[in-house]
Formats: structure tokens, C-alpha cells, sequence
């Protein structure tokens, strides 16, 4: 589970930085922008996203306040993570339990995954330093991979190597990121989510493993079960994220 709690972690990037909370008992938590999970708003500048709704949201049942630091790098982030992970306290409670899956093209033959051999020789789209699959860890040996380096436009990169035959599949641990990206650039349709034949992702909040963090890793369990949040409940702050992107495509239209 440990593992898995780091993966989430690079998806969510939830952590808290440094050591003291401030007398406001303000959270300091950084982030990278991967759309819908947590991005910079283009209208206000400030962080949005799924994600930071819900953290928000859990903060404010905590008694705190929240100051993203960011956008940082991907890559400082990782190696945040990857030096840190020995002292991180992680809650009890997920907040988002995620699919890992290959996207493919609407034309695939394939309508799902039963087990390796369906994509046996697969070339793979997968992103620098990411992290993979359980499906893809174990059976590494029967694929090739396509690495695109971290960066703004990755989701587009892979997509236009997908489309023009470069990659059979691309890779992701979560079921919406890249069909995000996809609808922005209206490719929505052309594309199909197969998920892999394994259990979901549990996406974690974690803390600085010091006594501060484990009161707020205490707090934070008792706030998510107050209010009574699940996987499902995030789902719904992502599906209003697509709604958000829905109205901006259709004034763009309207223009």
C-alpha cells in the first residue's frame, strides 16, 4: 500500500513543506499542474482543480487554512517525494481510488484487457519518471515504451504520436488526465479507455512525518470521515471540471 499511497501522492501532489505550521494554522502544500486534478486558473491565477477543491474543502472541517505553493516542476517534485518518502505520514482514508489503464484508438479491435497477452508487443506511450502500473511493472519485458520527458504539452505529444501510429497505447494511472486533454483538443471521441486487469490506485494526502503532521494526518482522517467524503464524491468534483471545460469550449464556439 505503501507504494501505491506515493503514487497517488505524484498524481494529487498533496504534501505539506517544511516543519512548522503557521500560528493561522495554515498548511503550506505544493503542486504541479496535471488538468483536471489541479491546475492555475487562467481567470483568477490562483490554484483549481478537483483536487485542490477537495483539499480545501477537508482543510476548512480541519480548522485550517490552505497556501499552495506552485506550480513547481514535475521533476523537483518527484525528487521531493522520492527523498522524503521514509518520512511521510499517510491517513488512514484515500481520497480517490483510480484506474490505471492504456488509452488506445477508437479503432482498436480491443475492447478490453483480460490479461498481458491482448497487448503483448505493444509500443507504449509513457512519461518520463512516471510511475507504472502493477499490470505494466510485471509484465515490462512484453512491450517497447515511447518516453516523452515532463512538460506542458505532454498529454498532446503522446496524443499525436498515438494518432499517427507511432504508439499503439499510451499508459496512465488515472482514468481522466489524458481523456481531459483529448476533449480540450476535440479528440475525445477518437480515443477509448481500456482499463487494466487490476485493482484501483488509492490516492492519498500525506503529511511531514513530525508531531505537527501527525496531528494534521489525525485531523484530516476525522474530517474526511465527518464529511462523509469517498472516490465517488471526487469523481463529482472532476465531472465538474469537464463541465467547466464544456462551457469555455461552447462560449469559444459562440465567439
Amino acid at each position: 500500500m505503501k507504494i501505491y499511497g506515493l503514487i497517488g501522492l505524484l498524481i494529487a501532489g498533496i504534501f505539506q513543506i517544511g516543519d512548522q505550521i503557521a500560528e493561522a494554522e495554515t498548511i503550506r502544500m505544493g503542486y504541479f499542474e496535471i488538468k483536471p486534478h489541479k491546475y492555475t486558473s487562467e481567470t483568477t491565477g490562483l490554484p483549481a482543480g478537483a483536487t485542490v477543491t477537495f483539499f480545501e474543502r477537508v482543510a476548512r472541517k480541519m480548522g485550517c487554512d490552505v497556501a499552495w505553493v506552485g506550480p513547481l516542476p514535475h521533476a523537483r517534485l518527484v525528487l521531493y517525494l522520492e527523498t522524503r518518502e521514509n518520512f511521510l505520514y499517510y491517513p488512514e482514508n484515500s481520497f480517490y481510488l483510480a484506474q490505471p489503464n492504456f488509452v488506445v484508438k477508437r479503432n482498436n479491435p480491443l475492447t478490453r484487457i483480460n490479461s498481458a497477452e491482448d497487448v503483448k508487443g505493444y509500443v507504449v506511450g509513457q512519461f518520463s519518471k512516471a510511475a507504472n502500473s502493477k499490470f505494466v511493472s510485471e509484465n515490462e519485458s512484453l512491450f517497447k515504451f515511447e518516453i516523452i520527458s515532463s512538460g506542458g504539452y505532454t498529454f498532446n505529444q503522446h496524443l499525436k504520436k498515438l494518432f499517427a501510429g507511432r504508439v499503439d497505447a499510451i499508459h496512465t494511472l488515472d482514468e481522466f488526465s489524458l481523456l481531459y486533454e483529448a476533449k480540450k483538443l476535440n479528440m475525445d471521441a477518437q480515443i477509448r479507455i481500456l482499463y487494466l486487469p487490476e485493482p484501483p490506485l488509492p490516492f492519498f494526502s500525506v503529511f511531514c512525518k513530525n508531531e505537527k503532521g501527525k496531528i494534521l494526518a489525525h485531523k484530516y482522517d476525522i474530517a474526511i470521515k465527518e464529511l462523509g467524503f469517498t472516490s465517488n464524491h471526487y469523481i463529482e468534483l472532476i465531472q465538474h471540471e469537464f463541465d467547466l471545460l464544456n462551457k469555455d469550449k461552447h462560449v469559444q464556439g459562440a465567439d
